[in-house]
């Protein structure tokens, strides 16, 4: 039985969508460490259907063994973001040739490739000795942090608040002031404001261009009261009030 486990885990590094671990591990003396790191995950996990391979059932207590040479490491296992739950991580060890003891930390693993020089140890709830780490969101964070969705999927949050900037993808931006608009902002539906409300729209410096036809007269049946257009052909600008068309004619000067 453990064998046909060992085989289950070491298919792991012929699987397309496994993470390749790369980067230099060294002693503090700049070294290159020599020995074994071991990986093994927090939990029973399942491998993400699609893109990442699955499904596949993931044996949690086999350690994933990746020999470093010279301060070299090179091996490939499932990433924390092809697998369900969410929020697994590896247990690591690291020891040297002889067996020793060198290292234990806590990682998560994400992409199809990350360098272990740029992994850091995840925080894990009751714990006071480890920082944030990639992929893990911490309440007070010294540095940008990203939460990156599988294709397919969307990360969902039933209530939202953006205390200070809410930043758009156009680098447009909300915060306590109002909203900048890098591009144009299309409202599908149109502006909308309750019937006790009123509304006031300053074109400020800018230009204010209303909407043009030519051809058939427009119709103003079951149109709401306050629709106008500027009839391009006979030069007339045209109002709909209660159903009827009323237009004034424009004169050039």
């Amino acid at each position: 039985m453990i064998k046909k486990l060992a085989l289950i885990l070491l298919a792991i590094a012929t699987v397309a969508m496994a993470t390749t671990l790369t980067g230099t591990m060294q002693t503090p003396d700049g070294t290159g460490a020599s020995g074994y790191l071991y990986l093994s995950l927090s939990q029973q996990a399942a491998l993400i259907t699609g893109s990442c391979g699955g499904p596949i059932q993931v044996v949690p207590t086999y350690e994933v063994k990746i020999t470093v040479t010279g301060g070299t490491v090179s091996g490939t296992i499932y990433g924390n973001d092809c697998l369900i739950p969410a929020g697994t991580y590896y247990n690591v060890r690291f020891t040297d040739t002889r067996g020793n003891a060198q290292m234990t930390d806590r990682w998560v693993i994400t992409g199809s490739s990350v360098d272990v020089g740029t992994i850091v140890s995840v925080i894990v709830s009751g714990t006071t000795q480890t920082l944030g780490g990639n992929g893990v969101l911490v309440s007070t964070s010294a540095t940008n942090q990203t939460v990156t969705q599988s294709s397919g999927t969307k990360f969902s949050v039933n209530l939202l608040a953006a205390t200070t900037t809410w930043t758009m993808p156009d680098t447009g931006f909300c915060n306590a002031s109002g909203c900048v608009f890098q591009n144009t902002a299309a409202f599908v539906s149109g502006i909308g404001t309750t019937a006790a409300s009123s509304s006031t729209l300053f074109v400020g410096s800018g230009n204010f261009y209303n909407r043009y036809y030519t051809g058939t007269l427009a119709s103003c049946v079951g149109v709401t009261d306050g629709w106008t257009a500027i009839k391009k052909d006979t030069h007339e600008l045209e109002i709909c009030l209660g159903g009827a068309m009323y237009f004034a004619t424009l004169t050039a000067k």
